[in-house]
């Protein structure tokens, strides 16, 4: 069962809806999530409905900042083309977040990631808007580097 059928199943819109939200979502930088709160859904209501569906741990970053230390454990193009994150390192494994759990690209990167760092990680969910956040630390980060030099 996909995600949008999942939702479809709670109720939240009609089957025969999943084809144009996929559709819509294809076009958009956001996908399924930024379809489903364009709809009306906050990008908290979507990230529960993730974690009860792929059961797994979210984490809300609710504006924290992720140390420029931690995001250097994977670079900004990796982790905007598979909408990975680094969130931090808790009893020396490597938090990460992930936007689509389905994408199994991005988890064979955090994986090959983590080989070559020679630590253990651990997935969490994060929403769109979270990772969104964190792209703008990244970006951050590049101007400080840039300033630096």
């Amino acid at each position: 069962m996909s995600f949008l059928l999942f939702l479809s199943k709670k109720g939240l819109f009609r089957e025969e809806d999943i084809s144009e939200i996929t559709a819509q979502a294809s076009k958009t930088k956001g996908g399924v999530e930024e379809i489903l709160t364009k709809g009306g859904m906050t990008h908290e209501q979507v990230t529960k409905f993730k974690t009860e569906y792929y059961g797994m741990e979210s984490k809300d970053l609710d504006g924290q900042k992720v140390s420029s230390d931690v995001l250097r454990y994977i670079p900004e193009e990796s982790a905007n083309h598979y909408q990975v994150a680094p969130l931090g390192v808790v009893d020396k494994v490597l938090e990460v977040g992930i936007v689509d759990p389905d994408m199994t690209q991005a988890r064979d990167a955090v994986q090959f990631i983590a080989s070559k760092l020679g630590m253990p990680f651990r997935l969490f969910l994060i929403s769109q808007s979270d990772f969104n956040q964190i792209l703008v630390q990244y970006q951050n980060l590049s101007g400080e580097v840039t300033q630096a030099l």
